[in-house]
């Protein structure tokens, strides 16, 4: 882990260039805006160097964790498939004497015993197969998508736009989205521009802003 915040300054100042890049075509038409870029410079590295930096690190961490919870998803169905099979061979016979041995009890009391154990297979079952393949969760290229939103808001001092129009397959045409998309895929070249817009709809639905237009 230690090479990747030795690495992350440098990659901070790659992704700032490359962020400028984008700005300065993107809004040509706006010198103020430009002539303002230069100073804001550090704020951008210093932003995406950290951006960079988690999203490496919880990627680094997401395959052990989910390598780990569908193993033991797998585990436990197993066994619970085992214990379910071995409870159904119980002799009935044993149970009633066992309610006659403790009063109160009842059957009842074995056969939800039963309907607990099967429900946390049914639990596990689900979890191995919500995870079988793909990527577990989008919450990493979310949580990036979110800071660059920011940053983009920052550096351009608007709101970041609601559109989600296409120019061609790969590109947005809303600048903001183009911008959040760029970065992403310098930091990650497999994120897909619909990962990017279902994370930038769930920005504007956290930032719940009464302008974001």
């Amino acid at each position: 882990m230690l090479h990747l915040i030795d690495e992350a300054d440098k990659k901070g100042d790659a992704l700032a260039t490359t962020a400028f890049a984008f700005l300065e075509l993107a809004h040509s038409n706006k010198p103020q805006l430009l002539s303002r870029l230069p100073e804001r410079r550090e704020e951008a590295i210093s932003t995406l160097s950290k951006v960079w930096l988690d999203y490496q690190t919880e990627r680094f961490q997401e395959p052990s964790t989910m390598y780990n919870r569908i193993e033991n998803a797998r585990v436990a169905r197993d066994k619970l498939d085992r214990a379910l099979e071995a409870l159904k061979e119980v002799p009935k016979t044993i149970v009633a004497e066992f309610q006659r041995f403790n009063n109160g009890t009842s059957f009842d009391e074995f056969a939800k015993a039963v309907e607990v154990v099967a429900r946390i297979k049914q639990y596990a079952d689900r979890l191995d197969q919500a995870h079988e393949s793909g990527r577990p969760s989008d919450e990493v290229i979310t949580r990036a998508a979110h800071r660059l939103a920011r940053l983009y808001s920052s550096l351009c001092n608007k709101p970041f736009r609601r559109s989600y129009g296409y120019l061609s397959e790969k590109e947005f045409a809303s600048p903001g989205l183009e911008f959040v998309r760029k970065i992403l895929n310098e930091i990650d070249s497999t994120v897909e521009p619909k990962e990017v817009a279902t994370a930038l709809k769930k920005f504007c639905q956290a930032e719940n802003s009464s302008e974001i237009n």
